[in-house]
């Protein structure tokens, strides 16, 4: 993966996301370095998550039916077209505008397989919902 000008995929599962949700894609937006694309892996929302989706030109709605979890995060895998993937929950805020470009910096490096990037929780968010999140990963056999 030499090349500096890499592709990035941003995937975010999705599952009733919620208003606060418009507060993450503008973030995302508003990056120094522009994704390829967002991906919005959902998993039967039935607020408006689709609707939100739809505001943002990059972004696009993808139904997955795995539960949520590893099965369902391959399969997103499968449907992400950049060089780098990079997975977001769906109530977290990037820290700041330089949050992409320090996170995937490191693949520059052939060597580096993976990374980890600082972010933070909607103020909008369910306190709870992590906790829920790491229930239903155990669950599908994460």
């Amino acid at each position: 993966m030499g090349d500096a000008a890499l592709s990035i995929s941003i995937v975010i599962p999705t599952l009733n996301a919620g208003r606060a949700f418009g507060t993450v894609l503008h973030r995302i937006m508003g990056q120094g370095q522009v994704p390829l694309e967002i991906v919005c892996a959902d998993m039967g929302s039935t607020d408006g998550t689709r609707h939100i989706v739809s505001q943002f030109p990059l972004a696009r709605f993808v139904e997955i039916a795995e539960p949520p979890g590893p099965k369902s995060w391959n399969r997103t895998m499968e449907v992400a077209g950049g060089d780098v993937v990079v997975f977001l929950a769906q109530d977290a805020v990037p820290g700041n505008g330089d949050w992409l470009t320090h996170l995937t910096a490191p693949f520059t490096d052939p060597s580096v397989g993976g990374v980890y990037g600082r972010h933070e929780a909607s103020m909008e968010s369910d306190p709870l919902s992590g906790f829920r999140l790491g229930q239903r990963f155990w669950d599908s056999g994460g």
